[in-house]
């Protein structure tokens, strides 16, 4: 291999994508530039000569430009992505729940408060946790069984603009 094409794989390591990128632009442009423009840029020799070392740097910085992109997509578009997912399959929850459910919610959405006090004993209370749609706002009891709770975001979000499912 020759030395520049070492010395080029070195900066690629140390800088990243951006040098991967800038290396995929280059070597793209030699490998698919026709040859009248590579003439006048005066690579058409060095194109013809070094082809099979200048494909593998197009092949290699292609390949980290597209996992590092990847990489980028699963760490901050993934989240979003598995957000609206919980939504939408936690959507029909919303769209079936009982009248004693609805009478727990209400004052959530109705009256606008933070948090209803519940017995943790109280079934629905239990039912709507499992469901995530509320979670206890603290450990501590209020009276031996009395807790605060609170409604989840993404089922408060859902419901203030969906009030006439809890009629």
């Amino acid at each position: 291999m020759p030395e520049w094409l070492s010395s080029v794989f070195a900066i690629a390591k140390e800088r990243g994508t951006k040098a991967a990128f800038a290396i995929l632009l280059v070597t793209g442009l030699i490998l698919f530039l026709p040859l009248q423009y590579l003439d006048k840029l005066g690579l058409a020799e060095a194109s013809s000569d070094h082809r099979l070392w200048i494909g593998l740097c197009f092949l290699t910085s292609l390949a980290i430009v597209t996992v590092n992109f990847c990489a980028f997509c699963a760490t901050y578009v993934g989240p979003m992505i598995r957000d609206q997912i919980f939504i939408l399959l936690h959507r029909s929850v919303l769209k079936k729940l009982t009248p004693a459910e609805k009478m727990v919610l209400r004052p959530f959405i109705i009256d606008q408060q933070a948090s209803v006090t519940g017995n943790v004993n109280d079934g629905v209370m239990e039912l709507l946790q499992r469901k995530n749609v509320i979670a206890r706002a603290s450990s501590l009891s209020l009276r031996g069984t009395l807790f605060s709770w609170i409604l989840q975001p993404w089922a408060r979000e859902y419901l203030e603009k969906n009030p006439r499912l809890l009629d």
